[in-house]
């Protein structure tokens, strides 16, 4: 997940990096175990018979089940530290992709354990992640370093999907697990080679009340749940459209392949920007993105399909990158540990809102595409009012001759 910094000589290291690099290398492992199967998630589950609102239960539960678990996650990152809970996060994500091979509608109750195994592992993992990475990036490299973050990690998961197609097509859904297994089982070998890490918190933990005191939080937070509801059909609902559309394996495999090569061009030249507005561009890239949700639900066409992708994926980097890096500009300010937990828990909230929702809709692809489009407008309209409130509040410039 993180850029690789320092290699230099330990004398028990793994490969000879540093302890953060050895943090690194279990990242990219686990980024590209886990990309094989991730995106086929809610495929596989339809292909054993499972129905259209089966699968959309279980994100409901999954997202439900996440948002408390958040704050658990927090606790043990005080506890033990980042490490050890990562740790931990990958043995939950072994017993999901164990227990996937075996969830059956004759079964659904698996379902929930399946949706808690899937929570409990995104909130150790991604919380303990984002943690680690505010605290050992400098503050003067933020933009620079959060677009370096973006575009290793998506180019780390670019040949997991193509991969993943490969083994479904030509093997068995088992052997796809099976392979995942493996590869999420030795990404964890590098973490028992760092000894010396500072990856407990060294600032106080802020109550809610305190950290939301600030009207940058309540903006960017307010901004990511909408964000976050985008996110949510993006990475489920639109693959699993493509799958019912399109009946093949391969169809789906295009959408994060071109995705990814998209995202991390883009997002690293982003990066390099000195000073992002964050409001110009989430605006921009609101508007342009609800345009392409717009197109999707009134053209039928496969060109357009990917195309819109191709430009999604484009126009996401607009509002990811600075939104991100407001945030993690705030919380290395105020508390890295209470900013990585509460922009996962609020995140993962937002969409088990459009799931609940959802549950309720026969017409999910339809209903859901709307919701997409409506929440990327709502995230370009919120960011208009705090940037012309920003703009009243200057001081006037005195006017020159």
């Amino acid at each position: 997940m993180f850029l690789f910094q320092h290699f230099h000589r330990h004398k028990h290291s793994f490969f000879g990096l540093s302890d953060f690099g050895e943090f690194q290398a279990a990242a990219y492992l686990h980024v590209i175990g886990r990309s094989l199967i991730s995106i086929f998630i809610p495929i596989l589950l339809l292909t054993n018979g499972f129905s259209i609102s089966q699968v959309i239960l279980y994100y409901l539960i999954y997202h439900i089940l996440d948002y408390p678990l958040n704050f658990v996650a927090r606790w043990c990152i005080q506890k033990i530290g980042a490490k050890w809970t990562t740790i931990i996060a990958i043995v939950f994500e072994l017993g999901f992709f164990i227990l996937l091979g075996f969830v059956s509608p004759s079964h659904l109750w698996l379902l929930f354990v399946l949706a808690f195994l899937a929570a409990a592992y995104d909130t150790t993992y991604w919380v303990a992640n984002v943690f680690l990475f505010l605290s050992t990036t400098k503050k003067k490299n933020t933009n620079k370093s959060t677009g370096v973050y973006y575009a290793l990690s998506e180019m780390a998961s670019l040949a997991g999907p193509a991969i993943g197609a490969a083994v479904l097509i030509f093997t068995t859904e088992s052997a796809l697990i099976y392979t995942s297994i493996v590869i999420l089982a030795l990404s964890i070998i590098p973490l028992f080679f760092i000894q010396k890490m500072d990856d407990k918190p060294q600032k106080k933990i802020l109550p809610a009340k305190e950290f939301f005191a600030h009207k940058e939080e309540r903006q960017n937070f307010t901004s990511y749940a909408l964000w976050a509801i985008h996110r949510g059909a993006e990475a489920v609902l639109w693959p699993t459209f493509i799958f019912i559309a399109f009946e093949t394996i391969e169809a789906v495999a295009i959408i994060p392949i071109i995705a990814s090569i998209t995202y991390a061009v883009f997002s690293y030249g982003t990066g390099r920007l000195k000073h992002l507005k964050a409001e110009p561009f989430i605006i921009l890239g609101g508007i342009i993105v609800a345009l392409f949700w717009f197109l999707r639900l009134e053209i039928d066409h496969a060109v357009l399909y990917y195309a819109s992708v191709i430009a999604i994926g484009l126009f996401s980097v607009l509002i990811d990158m600075p939104m991100d890096t407001a945030i993690y500009n705030r919380g290395k300010k105020l508390d890295p540990l209470s900013a990585s937990t509460w922009q996962n828990a609020i995140g993962m909230g937002a969409k088990a809102l459009m799931f609940g929702l959802l549950l309720i809709i026969v017409n999910v692809f339809e209903v859901s595409f709307t919701i997409a489009m409506l929440a990327v407008l709502a995230l370009a309209f919120v960011n208009a009012i705090f940037f012309l409130q920003r703009r009243r509040s200057l001081p006037s410039q005195p006017r020159t001759k």
